[in-house]
């Protein structure tokens, strides 16, 4: 067996699909919860532009607040420094209108887990007509 295996290794079927850089310039998160934040963290410190959407003005104001606390917590444990914090931040728009994420190629559905509101999401979302988006719909937690 190889000593530094990688998917490639392992063929072509497996091997995670590597797009162009610059193929999409961003992607929309619905949802800004504790799973929402961290899908946004996680897409931004990749170099992507995020624009994340809650439901009001409020919980926005709570969810960007609490992906500060976050990054906050890591720079104490060194795991992430101040200037990659703002890097993070500075790609990251939040907005309460679910129209602002027209221009996303990719939106991924993170809102909480209630049928009824994840339903209402879907509709809304596909009500805006962008035959070119996806939707990517977070699964249910295990627990």
């Amino acid at each position: 067996m190889p000593e530094n295996l990688t998917f490639e290794d392992l063929g072509p079927s497996l091997a995670p699909s590597r797009k162009a850089e610059g193929s999409f310039q961003s992607v929309g998160v619905i949802g800004l919860g504790v799973m929402g934040q961290g899908i946004v963290e996680t897409i931004s410190n990749a170099g992507i532009e995020v624009i994340g959407v809650e439901k009001d003005a409020a919980a926005l104001q709570n969810a960007i607040d609490g992906l500060g606390r976050t990054m906050d917590n890591e720079i104490k444990r060194w795991s992430k420094t101040a200037s990659e914090k703002r890097a993070i931040l500075s790609r990251v728009k939040g907005e309460t209108d679910l129209r602002a994420l027209r221009d996303c190629e990719i939106v991924i559905e993170a809102v909480d887990e209630n049928f009824e509101a994840k339903k209402k999401v879907m509709q809304d979302f596909y009500a805006l007509g962008n035959p070119t988006q996806y939707l990517f719909p977070t699964p249910p937690p295990l627990a």
